[in-house]
């Protein structure tokens, strides 16, 4: 049964409360909320998916009527609850199928192969939940012969998009970008089984944050990357091992950056991948209230709905900045705590410590910009393959503007398979990627800031560390004066004792002198002298310990005060 028999039969009053054959709709609620306009992948996850299995691929066929949400709801005054609403050829549907039988499966069937009248009206979303594209050729031409993509034996058509997306940026099967491949023909005049020269597939590959679990392995046949690992890997870099140390993602180790995958074949029929990664497989492709529109416009809805997570990674850095500002606020405070030589060793090394967090976290920082700047760049890419074959956005048509849009200020030829559907990609496709464009810079625009406060932090805890480093020295050496003041005085003392000891002494030996002299007359004076000559070496040291003292306090005084 295909496509278009199913809308006849979804007619018939007497199977109106009956979806299709093990189709299921997607949900029936008939009411907005604030999460609808403000988060729509808040809207995404289904209940009915939550038992998903791992290799479970989910095939989607969501209605293309701009009317459909009304004339699915009837009146709902005739209804008692949602559950008594009758079934709508308009409904959206799906069929979860296991990826081994999804080849020969009547619904993958119905969704390929529609007639002229269900292709109007529906579009196909074959949902993976790998990314099996990279490594499953079996899979991949299976696909491709359905699809008309190639003949029966043949490889070559999927050999070389293979080749194609392993020459995209990125690291083994992770990679982002935008592979092309269009005839020049119109669709038209393409045969039903002609070359595989004469066939069309854009793919798209998008990076986006993700959370990870405690169950995720990230092994050498991963498909998301830790982000710090982002960072290391870059847009640019060749294929490598990545090594980040554990120390560096403790922060930062809950956020992941997945890669979704887009495969359109034709503006009603596309697939999607997803790292295995992403715990997400609830998700639906489009929410319900989402506008009803072809392929190549559903890519950028469906992208714009995976940036919604970056919410919360930027959630995630803001709170590692805020914990780093509450330990800095606590030195501070606690500033008395940390007197003397050993509290001064723990307090350095507490801010050595935060230096080091502060620096990780600017490296946090600049990954985080790195991915949404790969994102852009991809929108940027999508939006130079659409603008070829057109003449003006939107806003430009009203002004009246009738020149050429060219990225590149290049004579290209366009691409007949998206100018045969201006209503879907021009103008309006070219406006949503501007404005998710818009959003993503906005997200860098949160980064910057926030890293401007980091580096505020960064600069005040190195002003107070110095001035700790300052006030420790002058700690040592005032130590170090108590030590050669004791040092000193007892060398001032004996010094004039022994010099006399020495002088009388010789006076006392009978072959130099013939009168030696007394004990009394010995301490008569050396006694005055030694006292004198101590009270002046006492009197520099103290003046010489009362100056550090006071530079000390003026040093105690301004931390107090700042």
């Amino acid at each position: 049964m295909d496509l278009g028999a199913i809308s006849t039969t979804l007619r018939d009053p007497r199977s109106a409360h009956q979806p299709p054959a093990s189709w299921q709709t997607i949900g029936e609620r008939d009411f907005y909320d604030e999460r609808d306009c403000l988060g729509p992948s808040h809207s995404l996850a289904n209940e009915k998916l939550e038992n998903r299995a791992e290799r479970d691929v989910v095939i989607f066929s969501y209605s293309l009527d701009p009317n459909h949400l009304r004339r699915a709801s009837g009146n709902p005054a005739e209804r008692s609850g949602p559950s008594s609403r009758p079934f709508d050829a308009d409904d959206d549907i799906f069929f979860p199928v296991s990826k081994d039988e999804l080849i020969e499966s009547t619904q993958f069937a119905q969704i390929i192969n529609p007639t002229e009248e269900s292709m109007q009206s529906r579009l196909g979303i074959i949902d993976f939940p790998q990314c099996y594209d990279t490594y499953d050729d079996t899979l991949l031409n299976s696909m491709a012969e359905k699809l008309g993509l190639q003949q029966e034996g043949e490889t070559a058509f999927m050999e070389a998009y293979s080749q194609r997306v392993r020459a995209l940026p990125g690291h083994r099967r992770f990679r982002t970008g935008v592979s092309l491949r269009a005839p020049f023909k119109k669709p038209s005049e393409l045969p039903k089984l002609g070359s595989s020269q004469d066939r069309f597939i854009l793919f798209v590959s998008f990076p986006y944050f993700g959370r990870s679990s405690e169950e995720v392995t990230l092994d050498q046949e991963r498909e998301s990357l830790k982000l710090l690992d982002f960072r290391l890997l870059g847009v640019d870099a060749s294929d490598r091992r990545v090594k980040v140390s554990e120390e560096e993602r403790a922060d930062i180790g809950e956020i992941l950056v997945h890669q979704a995958r887009y495969m359109i074949f034709d503006n009603h029929t596309m697939a999607t991948f997803r790292s295995k990664e992403d715990s997400a497989k609830d998700q639906v492709p489009l929410h319900r209230f989402q506008e009803r529109v072809g392929a190549f416009r559903a890519m950028i809805h469906m992208i714009a709905n995976r940036t919604e997570l970056e919410l919360w990674a930027s959630r995630k850095l803001q709170i590692s900045l805020c914990k780093l500002e509450e330990e800095i606020d606590r030195i501070i405070s606690d500033s008395e705590i940390y007197r003397g030589g050993l509290g001064m060793k723990r307090k350095q090394k507490r801010v050595q410590e935060l230096l080091i967090a502060l620096s990780r976290l600017s490296a946090d920082f600049f990954a985080a910009i790195n991915v949404v700047e790969r994102q852009i760049d991809i929108l940027q890419d999508l939006n130079s393959v659409f603008s070829t074959s057109y003449r003006t956005k939107a806003k430009d048509s009203e002004k009246g503007h009738l020149h050429r849009l060219n990225p590149f200020h290049r004579n290209a030829a366009p691409i007949p398979i998206l100018s045969e559907h201006p209503e879907q990609i021009w103008t309006k496709t070219l406006d949503t990627i501007d404005e998710v464009v818009r959003e993503r810079k906005s997200f860098i625009k949160k980064i910057e800031n926030m890293d401007i406060r980091r580096k505020m932090l960064l600069g005040f805890l190195k002003s107070n560390n110095e001035a700790t480093a300052m006030r420790n020295i002058l700690v040592q050496q005032g130590q170090q004066t108590n030590t050669l003041f004791a040092l000193t005085i007892v060398t001032t003392a004996f010094l004039p004792l022994s010099f006399c000891t020495l002088y009388f002494g010789m006076n006392n030996i009978k072959e130099f002198s013939d009168n030696p002299l007394s004990r009394r007359h010995f301490w008569r004076i050396t006694g005055p002298m030694c006292a004198g000559i101590t009270l002046l070496a006492v009197t520099i040291i103290l003046c010489g310990r009362w100056n550090a003292r006071y530079k000390l306090g003026k040093i105690f005084d301004s931390e107090k005060q700042s």
